[in-house]
C-alpha cells in the first residue's frame, strides 16, 4: 500500500478518535446515544404498566352505577343483578340524561316480548372508562344468566346442554413460548431501532462541521493540510458509531423491558420468551450498519450548510421525520418482505429486521436490501463528499445555503 494512503487512513483514524473522545466529553451526545436507548424504554414501560395496573384496580375498586326498568319481566337475572356486589342501583328519573352528565354508567331496559323472548336493551357511554368497565360486568352477569336458564330448560325436557351443541371448537395456539416471544419483538422492536439509529446520529451529525464553525477551528484543521476526504471519514465513522451504539443498547434495553412487561403481566411469561436468536444478529449488525451510513451521510451533508447548532437542527429535524415515515410503513402489519418492498429505501431495512426475527430469511429479497441500502449510503455519501469539498460551505461563507445543494453536487471541481 502506498505511503499517501497509508498517511491518509492515519489521518482518517486521528480524526475519527478526536470525534469519539469529544462525543464522550459532550453530554447531549451522551444522553442521545447512551442513556436514553438503555435506560428510557426499560422506565417507560414500566411506568405504563404500573399506572395501568394502578387504573385498572382503581376501576375495579369502583362499583358500577346502574339503573333499570322493566325488572318485572325477568326476575331471575333482575335477582342476580342485584345481588352483585360490583353494581349499585340507582332510581334516577332519567337514565339516559344521568348517563349523558355521567352520573350513571349503564342503563338496563327488559321488555317483555310477549310470544318472542323478553328483550334485553343495555345502553353505555364508551366514552367513559366507568361505563366500560359496567358493560363488561353486566355482559358476565348476561352471559351466566342466559347459560344458566338454557341449562335450566333443557333439565326440564330431560336433557343436557351438549344436547344443542352442533360442535366443540377448541383453539390450540402452536407456537413455541420461543417464537411468540419472537413475533412481539417484531410488533415493536425494529421501527423503534430505527428511531434510535436516527436520534444517536443526529446530535453527531450536527456537531461534526457546526461545531468546529463554532469553536472557529475549520480554518486551523484546512491550513494543516489534511485531505478534505481523511476529515469527511473520520467525522462519518464517529457519526456511524454513535448511531450503531444507540441501535444495539436499544437492542438491548427493549429486549429487557418486554421480558419485564411479560412477568408483570400475570401468565404471559409462560407463553413468550423475549431474546433475540443468534442467527439475527448479523443480519441486524450488517444491515443496521449500512442504514447508519446512509442516514449520517444525509445528516452530515444537511447539517453542514448550518452555522449554528440550532440551526443544524433545524436542518436535520425535517429528514428526521421524513424518514421515520417509510419506518411506520415497514413496521405496519401485513407488509411482507419481497423482490418489490426491498426497493424501498428504509422501509425495506425494518421488513429485514421483522423477517429476521420471525423467520425464515429469504434470500433474493435479503440480498436486494442489502444491495439497495449499500447504493443508497454510497450516493449519500458521495454528496456528502463534494459537500465538504466545497470550501464556502466548510467556512460558512459565500452565502451557501442548502438551495446550493444541487449546484454543489453537480459542480466539476475538484474535491
Amino acid at each position: 500500500m502506498s505511503p499517501v494512503i497509508m498517511s491518509r487512513f492515519r489521518l482518517t483514524g486521528t480524526v475519527f478518535r478526536h470525534e469519539i473522545r469529544s462525543a464522550i466529553r459532550d453530554r447531549n451526545t451522551l444522553i442521545y446515544t447512551l442513556v436514553i436507548p438503555l435506560f428510557l424504554y426499560p422506565a417507560l414501560i414500566w411506568g405504563i404498566l404500573q399506572w395501568t395496573q394502578f387504573q385498572s384496580g382503581s376501576l375495579e375498586r369502583q362499583q358500577s352505577r346502574l339503573a333499570w326498568e322493566g325488572d318485572e319481566n325477568l326476575p331471575g337475572l333482575a335477582e342476580l343483578v342485584r345481588g352483585d356486589e360490583r353494581l349499585l342501583l340507582l332510581t334516577p328519573d332519567d337514565p339516559l340524561a344521568e348517563m349523558e352528565t355521567g352520573k350513571l354508567d349503564a342503563f338496563i331496559r327488559f321488555t317483555n316480548g310477549g310470544a318472542s323472548p323478553p328483550r334485553i336493551e343495555t345502553y353505555y357511554d364508551l366514552s367513559r372508562d366507568r361505563s366500560t368497565t359496567a358493560r363488561s360486568r353486566i355482559d358476565e352477569i348476561l352471559k351466566d344468566y342466559r347459560e344458566n336458564e338454557i341449562s335450566r330448560r333443557l333439565t326440564e325436557y330431560g336433557e343436557t346442554p351438549e344436547t344443542i351443541e352442533v360442535v366443540f371448537i377448541t383453539e390450540v395456539n402452536v407456537a413455541s413460548s420461543e417464537e411468540m416471544g419472537r413475533f412481539l419483538l417484531s410488533l415493536v422492536l425494529p421501527l423503534i431501532m430505527v428511531i434510535m439509529l436516527s436520534i444517536g446520529a443526529m446530535h453527531p451529525a450536527v456537531d461534526a462541521l457546526v461545531g468546529e464553525k463554532e469553536r472557529k477551528t475549520v480554518e486551523s484543521i484546512l491550513t494543516a493540510g489534511a485531505p478534505r476526504q481523511s476529515i469527511l471519514a473520520g467525522k462519518f465513522l464517529a457519526v456511524v458509531t454513535a448511531a450503531m451504539t444507540a441501535l444495539l443498547l436499544n437492542l438491548i434495553g427493549m429486549v429487557i423491558a418486554l421480558t419485564h412487561m411479560l412477568r408483570m403481566i400475570e401468565g404471559q411469561e409462560e407463553r413468550a420468551l423475549i431474546h433475540v436468536p443468534l442467527m439475527a444478529i448479523p443480519v441486524i449488525l450488517v444491515t443496521g450498519t449500512l442504514l447508519a451510513a446512509l442516514i449520517s451521510s444525509a445528516m452530515i451533508t444537511l447539517a453542514a450548510f448550518a452555522r449554528t447548532f440550532k440551526e443544524g437542527q433545524s436542518y436535520v429535524a425535517p429528514f428526521y421525520f421524513l424518514s421515520i415515515i417509510p419506518a411506520v410503513f415497514g413496521a405496519t402489519g401485513g407488509i411482507e418482505l419481497t423482490n418489490l418492498t426491498a426497493l424501498i429505501p428504509i422501509t425495506n431495512v425494518v421488513l429485514l429486521f421483522r423477517q429476521t426475527l420471525t423467520g425464515p430469511l429469504p434470500l433474493v429479497p435479503s440480498i436486494i436490501v442489502i444491495l439497495v441500502t449499500l447504493l443508497s449510503a454510497s450516493v449519500t455519501l458521495y454528496v456528502a463528499q463534494k459537500v465538504y469539498g466545497d470550501e464556502d460551505v466548510l467556512l460558512g461563507t459565500g452565502g451557501r445555503s442548502l438551495r446550493s445543494l444541487p449546484a454543489i453536487v453537480f459542480s466539476r471541481g475538484e474535491n
